[in-house]
């Protein structure tokens, strides 16, 4: 029974990783950065009907899942700006995926990622047994303005799985070490992009009643682009071995 649930507990830390790291899942997003007052207008995530796909591989370069987004409304209130985006899993192997709807909010000095709304709206292998999610945490930011060693603030969540309205199990996930490295470009099947590089680090500490489980430490590196967002992520094991990547390999404007 418990080896049951870690196994989908885990399968939420993966899940929880891909959304934030690819942004897109391989989940992602394309997060957008202008350094302008017109930040939100000029990020194409901010508007509405656009489609992109990003593709998820394994460290061999092997096609794990394909993603799909569409930006479905686009809502203003006073600064600030935010997008209902649904994202569509699909893995290569058949065996089914994840449909997740999320929002991002936009000011004019930076983008706001909810991870709770993520997390929670992706719960459909839980469901099917009987469980629920609780969340509680901040959102993931990301500054309109960047250069070449800006720090960006760290992320937290806490995730509690629930059955039949009793805990099972906690998850808290720690998202830090934030830094724009460099400046380059990148290269996907959707073009060649100008990026920021930003790296980062990821805790995830595991416990069932009074069990708890080593702490999970992965990294990553992703490369936003100004205009067009997220266009790569790699995620690495704690001994800096790849895991995964994801790319942009498709955008579609309305």
């Amino acid at each position: 029974m418990i080896n049951d649930e870690l196994k989908i507990n885990l399968k939420k830390n993966n899940l929880m990783k891909k959304t934030i790291f690819y942004l897109a899942l391989g989940s992602v997003i394309a997060f957008s950065f202008r350094p302008a007052t017109n930040a939100c207008s000029d990020c194409e995530l901010f508007k509405q009907g656009v489609q992109y796909t990003t593709t998820a591989y394994d460290a061999n370069g092997k096609v794990t899942s394909t993603n799909a987004s569409t930006v479905n409304k686009i809502t203003t209130a006073g600064d600030n700006t935010s997008a209902d985006i649904t994202t569509i899993s699909t893995r290569a192997d058949g065996k089914g995926g994840d449909t997740v709807n999320f929002q991002i909010t936009c000011t004019n000095d930076k983008i706001m990622f909810d991870l709770k709304s993520m997390m929670m709206n992706s719960s459909s292998s839980m469901a099917a047994k009987g469980m629920t999610m609780t969340m509680e945490g901040s959102a993931l930011e990301y500054p309109n303005a960047l250069s070449v060693g800006t720090a960006l603030a760290d992320g937290l969540i806490t995730m509690t799985m629930n059955k039949n309205g009793a805990a099972m199990g906690t998850t808290v996930m720690k998202i830090y070490n934030r830094k724009v490295a460099a400046q380059e470009s990148k290269t996907t099947a959707a073009g060649t992009f100008d990026c920021y590089k930003i790296s980062q680090s990821m805790d995830a500490t595991t416990s069932f009643g009074t069990m708890k489980f080593p702490t999970q430490t992965l990294s990553s590196t992703e490369w936003f682009c100004h205009k067009d967002g997220m266009i790569r992520n790699e995620s690495y094991d704690s001994k800096g071995k790849l895991m995964s990547y994801y790319e942009l390999t498709s955008i579609k404007m309305p």
